[in-house]
């Protein structure tokens, strides 16, 4: 993990990632205490910037699933039980003759009390399904690629929040000073502390590092957003002819989940945010 979010990589470095309270103290976590500082370019890179960001998407996609993740299989954690919200997972049929098969069916689907009524599925359908929700994509390519061109545009507006996390950032570092005041200088009067002066300052500490937290998140998730949707429209501007075959590596590159509903009806859904119904 820490390998996975180390700017190092992509030539980037984050000064005052730990720091000292005071000199008799030792280094801890910098969580918002003190300022950061980002230093670009400062050495050669072994990945490059986009390579890095993709991790980082991946690492937040994964955080904020509510299931467990696996990728023991290509379709592993990609599956979702239009039902329960489950993923699903594999089961061999027949082990030991030689009927013996792999299907997918929901994790969840004999554990509730009422069984999931989504199918099983093999390999071969679910490859189908997605050479399908490609060849959409393909014979659609142009109002979709407007449509995506449209969104990221308006992503990528981020004048207004870049305002208000910087008024944020500013109300924060008048309150950390403050606080770091009474805290180096001792300044802690009785009467500070009977008035409850201190206690309301360090409340104020927090919500302002909560608020700009808030928008450095929001902002970030924007970004990676819009690199999600550009990697998308790249993807899909050199499509040209109809897909015959499965492609491993443009189901991995594109697809969040595919929703299965029932025998003939799914969704599969891009990380860039479209959604494309397939009925077989």
């Amino acid at each position: 993990m820490r390998i996975l979010q180390n700017e190092k990589y992509c030539g980037n470095a984050i000064l005052q990632k730990t720091y000292k309270r005071d000199l008799l103290s030792r280094r801890g976590a910098n969580n918002g205490e003190v300022r950061k500082y980002l230093v670009e370019n400062g050495h050669e890179a072994i990945i490059t910037p986009e390579q890095f960001e993709m991790a980082q998407q991946e690492l937040e996609a994964r955080r904020k699933e509510n299931r467990q993740h696996s990728s023991k299989s290509i379709f592993t954690s990609k599956l979702v039980c239009s039902d329960c919200g489950c993923f699903f997972g594999s089961k061999v049929w027949h082990s030991t003759d030689k009927y013996r098969s792999v299907v997918w069916q929901c994790n969840n689907k004999f554990k509730a009390e009422e069984k999931c009524s989504t199918p099983h599925l093999r390999e071969g359908v679910i490859k189908e399904v997605f050479i399908k929700a490609l060849n959409k994509l393909v014979t659609n390519k142009g109002p979709a690629l407007d449509m995506m061109d449209h969104l990221k545009a308006k992503i990528d507006d981020t004048a207004a929040l870049e305002g208000k996390l910087e008024k944020a950032a500013a109300t924060f570092d008048e309150k950390m000073v403050l606080l770091q005041y009474y805290i180096s200088k001792n300044a802690i009067t009785e009467k500070e502390l009977a008035d409850g002066r201190y206690s309301e300052l360090e409340k104020e500490y927090r919500e302002a590092l909560a608020e700009k937290d808030k928008l450095q998140d929001e902002l970030t998730e924007r970004r990676r957003r819009s690199l999600m949707i550009k990697r998308f429209i790249d993807e899909v501007s050199g499509f040209e002819d109809l897909f015959t075959e499965f492609s491993e590596n443009l189901w991995l590159g594109l697809v969040d989940v595919m929703v299965v509903k029932d025998k003939k009806n799914f969704r599969v859904k891009f990380k860039s945010g479209m959604e494309v119904p397939v009925e077989l």
